[in-house]
């Protein structure tokens, strides 16, 4: 068996596949390969035939005081037998643990990806919060998104009190203004009342609920804001947080579930331990060094 970059006329394979996984969202797709495909790495496992693919990013992650680069497998798929897409990773994670400390993957296959010491490191915490005696705040502060300046600014300066958030420039922002709309999210930036952006959020306006997939707030008082927003717009919202954003301090008796989000390897413990100088065993407590919790909100 054979891993190797995909060729430019088997990345095609990678959008067929893409087109029935992605079904409804063949925009998303067309500027998904434009703008961001032939910024990962992409390999195939060839058998004689092509049996696997899987792509590949890479970033750089803040952990404990320090810019880390990791790899994120974005995409593992095997175009017939499950098992080639064990033989695929096995021969990615080789090549991988030599270029980078970390490794990231979502847990669509807990089983597999266990087996090749991945542990589940990242979980999000849904709220759901009904209109129903919710204390209503104003919301003629939030906006359209006019710069991408500003969500990196917000970005930046929420991600702070956290430990292994990645590190996204103005450009992120600016594809993520033009992807949105394609996926059907919407984006909103909260001000306050002397106009300085305190919050913005990503959501999707579904039959029965409003659901926030991502919420960044610089206080309480500007995530009520984004909650009434949501409220006005539908009965029941779910916001996704994550795990350590505790809010049911704030909203007493709010239901809540947790849902596993993103898988983490550290491929050298010897090196990252003599980097950190500490003794930890397993991803959790390696990317949480510092004793901050964790943000790992992880995508293309």
């Amino acid at each position: 068996m054979t891993m190797r970059y995909a060729l430019k006329e088997e990345k095609e394979l990678f959008h067929k596949r893409m087109l029935a996984e992605y079904q409804g969202k063949s925009a998303f797709l067309d500027y998904y390969f434009k703008e961001i495909f032939e910024k990962g790495q992409h390999f195939v496992l060839d058998e004689g035939n092509i049996k696997a693919l899987a792509s590949v990013y890479k970033g750089n992650y803040h952990i404990g005081g320090k810019l880390l680069k990791g790899s994120y497998i974005a995409y593992l798929d095997a175009l017939e037998k499950d098992e080639a897409k064990s033989r695929l990773l096995s021969e990615l994670l080789s090549v991988l643990c030599h270029q980078d400390l970390l490794t990231f993957i979502k847990p669509d296959d807990l089983k597999l990806y266990s087996e090749y010491d991945f542990k589940v490191a990242y979980r999000n915490r849904r709220y759901y919060f009904s209109s129903q005696g919710f204390g209503f705040s104003d919301v003629s502060q939030i906006k359209d998104v006019d710069d991408p300046k500003k969500l990196r600014y917000l970005y930046n300066r929420f991600s702070k009190l956290f430990s292994g958030y990645r590190q996204k420039d103005e450009s992120y922002f600016k594809g993520l203004l033009t992807e949105l709309p394609l996926i059907d999210h919407k984006i909103k930036i909260v001000y306050d009342s002397n106009h300085n952006p305190k919050g913005y959020f990503i959501y999707e306006v579904l039959r029965q609920m409003l659901v926030i997939h991502e919420c960044v707030y610089l206080d309480t008082r500007t995530l009520n804001k984004i909650l009434s927003y949501a409220l006005s717009i539908k009965d029941n919202v779910v916001l996704t947080l994550s795990e350590y954003e505790k809010i049911e301090k704030v909203y007493e008796g709010i239901a809540y579930d947790l849902s596993d989000y993103m898988m983490a390897r550290i491929n050298d413990y010897a090196l990252f331990n003599t980097l950190y100088d500490v003794k930890v065993a397993d991803p959790k407590s390696a990317l949480t060094i510092g004793n901050k919790p964790l943000f790992l909100k992880e995508d293309f």
